[in-house]
């Protein structure tokens, strides 16, 4: 028990990326390793291997996509402003859902990036940019761009972006304030699990990538993350007023506390 509890921490620690899962073997008796033992021990792992179906392979593939995406990640900055809701987390996606970081897996196409670099001059509200993975192509591509867009617009002009026919994920940054964006990442009912996990893998490495675009004068501070695209919260991108305290307040005083009474005994 005690060697088969430290198996997977001695292999760690040597190195699990030197180790193929081929040659992790185990037997009863030290004569059992021999070198017929071996082809017999590798040739049913490959039958296991064959014998998977084409959904099981397609998971088989995510995960190692999810795993490379975990791998490569650090954690998300702590004092940006994040906000999720509970239909994001179905079924398969939110070990990558709650994603603390990533890599972006995919090539992104020039007119997006285009859009990235132009960040800088994004110093007015107003400005939406909607983009989404491609797949088979393995590139991120723009899907639209629009100015003016009004918060109480929004959640329309990221509907028009979408395709209802094949509901998919969607990613979107939006200049919701002076100098302030909002990347928007919705996940729609209906979507495919496969484009679920993929979206989720590739989400943190986006938001680092169009960090990298940003100035001092202009900053990504908000991370909305729906399922739907009607619940998403506009009250999350209003501006925020700060309102000084009243002068009756702050002329306010209060009374010193009075003492204990005190009492005298007669004698």
């Amino acid at each position: 028990m005690l060697y088969a509890s430290t198996k997977n921490t001695l292999i760690q620690q040597l190195g699990s990326n030197q180790f193929k899962k081929s040659h992790l073997l185990a037997w009863t008796e030290l004569d059992e390793l021999n070198l017929k033992n071996y082809e017999n021990s590798s040739s049913i792992q490959q039958d296991d291997s064959n014998a998977l179906t084409s959904e099981e392979k397609m998971m088989k593939e995510i995960n190692s996509l999810q795993t490379l995406s975990l791998a490569e990640s650090g954690l998300a900055s702590q004092d940006s402003f994040k906000k999720e809701l509970a239909s994001m987390h179905g079924e398969s996606e939110t070990a990558a859902g709650s994603s603390i970081g990533g890599a972006l897996l995919f090539d992104v196409e020039p007119s997006l990036k285009e859009e990235f670099e132009a960040l800088p001059n994004f110093k007015n509200s107003g400005n939406l940019v909607t983009f989404n993975i491609d797949v088979p192509n393995e590139t991120v591509k723009k899907t639209s761009s629009s100015s003016n867009v009004e918060l109480n617009s929004l959640v329309d002009h990221l509907t028009k972006a979408v395709d209802s026919s094949s509901p998919h994920p969607q990613f979107a940054i939006y200049n919701y304030n002076s100098n302030k964006i909002a990347f928007i990442y919705s996940c729609p009912s209906g979507s495919k699990v496969k484009d679920r996990m993929i979206y989720a893998s590739n989400r943190q490495g986006l938001i680092s990538f169009i960090k990298s675009f940003a100035d001092e004068g202009v900053v990504v501070d908000k991370v909305l993350e729906v399922g739907d695209l009607d619940e998403l919260e506009l009250n999350d991108l209003k501006p925020e007023v700060n309102q000084p305290l009243s002068t009756s307040r702050q002329n306010l005083k209060f009374n010193k506390p009075k003492g204990p009474r005190r009492l005298y005994k007669k004698f």
